[in-house]
């Protein structure tokens, strides 16, 4: 992950699953290793908030199979912030993080489950309960208003904006959702004559919204995701309106013909199931 204005980049080591390095851009080499703690590996991170990475700040969010934990590279010793961590007792097997624009958090999980935290260190405001399926990436708009969240043959889209009760309008990061009234997310999955159509095996790896600080509230307009399709690497763009009923997208998959050294096309629908 880039950091630090994007000077420096943060680096995993199997060999060393409790701590982080910072590579040095510029130099072209590791220049510290970060020991987060003695006993909690840090198994994925996010920047503190979404576009942090673009800024000097320094502290990143980072997440074990059942803590979440505030990172400092500043502090002496163990770089994990004591009281900006929240552990589990339970087997939650966290497997992705990611944060909005003002830096609340959504943490999901093998199970297919998502939680979304105003801070950390406290409980979550919000926990989406699970659907089976593990959940290999996630991401979230800058206004925190949509999360896509990606499985290996499919995407869901979820809306955390609270629609009646007391706190209407508020976003489940900020207020908890009415227990009946929970969001439903909207999966989405290439239909079956596209999959024929590919001649591939679907393997998605995680989507993300594009990184626009000047489009924090556009979350009503069209929402550009970007995704590689894993065994082919045919790089696509994925084009969604999360407020249409019918919430039908374009992909657009590109393969250049190096005979004509042209480029063609092909459209497919992802449709709600």
């Amino acid at each position: 992950m880039l950091h630090d204005s994007d000077n420096k980049m943060i680096l995993f080591d199997d060999a060393a699953p409790n701590s982080l390095f910072s590579l040095d851009i510029e130099r072209g080499k590791v220049v510290e290793e970060w020991k987060v703690n003695d006993y909690v590996p840090v198994n994925h991170i996010a920047p503190k908030d979404k576009y942090a990475q673009t800024t000097g700040e320094q502290t990143v969010v980072g997440i074990s199979g059942n803590a979440l934990y505030r990172i400092d590279p500043r502090l002496s010793g163990n770089k994990m912030v004591q009281n900006e961590m929240k552990q589990y007792t339970t087997k939650t097997k966290f497997s992705a993080v990611t944060t909005t624009g003002s830096g609340k958090l959504a943490v999901a999980g093998d199970k297919g489950d998502i939680r979304l935290f105003d801070s950390i260190g406290k409980n979550a405001k919000t926990a989406l309960p699970a659907l089976g399926d593990p959940i290999l990436g996630i991401d979230v708009s800058g206004d925190g208003r949509w999360i896509v969240a990606t499985t290996k043959t499919y995407l869901l889209l979820i809306d955390t904006m609270i629609g009646d009760g007391k706190y209407a309008g508020s976003l489940g990061f900020d207020r908890a959702f009415p227990a009946d009234a929970k969001p439903i997310p909207r999966r989405l999955q290439l239909r079956a004559e596209h999959v024929a159509y590919m001649n591939d095996a679907i393997s998605f790896t995680p989507a993300r919204y594009v990184k626009n600080p000047d489009a924090r509230v556009q979350a009503n307009r069209t929402t550009t995701l970007g995704l590689i399709w894993a065994r082919t690497r045919r790089r696509t763009r994925l084009s969604l309106r999360p407020e249409s009923t019918s919430l039908r997208g374009t992909l657009i998959k590109s393969r250049k013909d190096t005979s004509t050294n042209t480029t063609s096309r092909s459209t497919f629908s992802l449709l709600p199931l």
